[in-house]
């Protein structure tokens, strides 16, 4: 169940802590160390960053290669998956979707980055075929975090080409959350295995920054990681 504090948006696990930042919090890449000690996220954890280029790449980070308290930036990736529980990773967003996934049977958690471009481009399928190679993917909870909505996302049909089912050709809607739930579903992800957020970045501006908005830089930074 989603939770709206005052500086983060949370959903609490028995294992693992999911949360995204409000708007009280400026957040960039080169102040996220600031924010990490904002909202109390334990020092001893290994900090991971993707470069976030809109592509489809994800990262399996094993535990063996972490050393704790450092800060890991992966390059050309827009999303990690780790075994290890000395982790908090951390993607930026401001109308994307924050994906998050963890396997609490096999202490499994990762974090994608997805918008427009890296869903069209086989972003979620490339989860799903790296959680397969390792794991039982019907363990795995894929928890969506907020968003910008269908309503307030209006595209043109050329841009997006590939799309299943997220476009509408009457309206020029285009939903991420119907985009990314299809093709889950497509994999044989189970509808009790989804969760979803009610919120919507533009709509709900007010609390979250939104790229569409007007908010230029300014960003939320959704972080996951294991809560002994």
């Amino acid at each position: 169940m989603w939770i709206l504090e005052e500086k983060f948006l949370c959903y609490r696990t028995q294992k693992f802590f999911l949360l995204t930042t409000t708007r009280k919090i400026f957040c960039y890449k080169t102040n996220l160390r600031e924010v990490l000690e904002i909202i109390k996220i334990p020092k001893n954890l290994a900090v991971v960053t993707c470069e976030q280029v809109h592509g489809n790449k994800i990262v399996f980070l094993k535990q063996q290669k972490i050393c704790r308290s450092e800060f890991i930036n992966l390059a050309n990736s827009d999303g990690c998956i780790t075994d290890s529980d000395k982790v908090a990773i951390c993607i930026f967003t401001a109308d994307c979707v924050p994906l998050f996934l963890y396997n609490e049977k096999e202490n499994i958690y990762g974090l994608v980055h997805i918008g427009r471009k890296g869903v069209l481009n086989g972003i979620v399928e490339n989860v799903v075929k790296l959680l397969t190679q390792h794991w039982c993917y019907k363990n795995f909870k894929f928890v969506l975090g907020p968003h910008i909505c269908e309503k307030c996302y209006i595209v043109k049909a050329k841009d997006v080409k590939g799309s299943y089912c997220g476009y509408d050709t009457t309206t020029g809607q285009f939903s991420l959350k119907k985009e990314i739930i299809y093709r889950l579903r497509q994999y044989g992800i189970a509808k009790t295995q989804i969760i979803t957020s009610s919120y919507c970045t533009y709509h709900n501006n007010e609390v979250f920054f939104s790229y569409r908005k007007g908010d230029g830089s300014n960003r939320l930074v959704s972080i996951i990681y294991y809560n002994k």
